[in-house]
């Protein structure tokens, strides 16, 4: 089995996604919303593949593309999923508007 990340370019954004043996099992986008900011959307994995730590990789993998771009990162999700909520927080995510489960995450500034 061979396990392979990949960056398709879109219009307004990318898609990246854990792909095996040539079928997607984890995919997350980014939007490109503004010079400043990009976000992470459209997470997914495949259900027989859940609980595996795809979802987690792919969105780090993400999250770390916008980074290394200097934007920051948001998210914004459904406050009753709390699986993506954790997701978000375990690769450094921080809540910044509960009420709309808005997530944030800002690109190192060079000092």
């Amino acid at each position: 089995m061979t396990a392979e990340y990949t960056l398709d370019a879109h219009s307004t954004g990318l898609f990246c996604g854990y792909i095996e043996n040539g079928h997607i099992l984890a995919m997350a986008g980014v939007d490109f919303t503004s010079d400043r900011e990009w976000e992470l959307q459209a997470v997914s994995a495949d259900p027989m593949y859940r609980n595996k730590g795809l979802t987690k990789a792919v969105c780090s993998f993400a999250v770390t593309y916008i980074l290394e771009n200097g934007r920051a990162a948001a998210c914004e999700t459904n406050r009753a999923n709390c699986a993506m909520r954790r997701v978000l927080i375990q690769i450094g995510m921080k809540l910044y508007m509960p009420e709309n489960g808005f997530f944030r995450k800002e690109f190192a500034k060079p000092y």
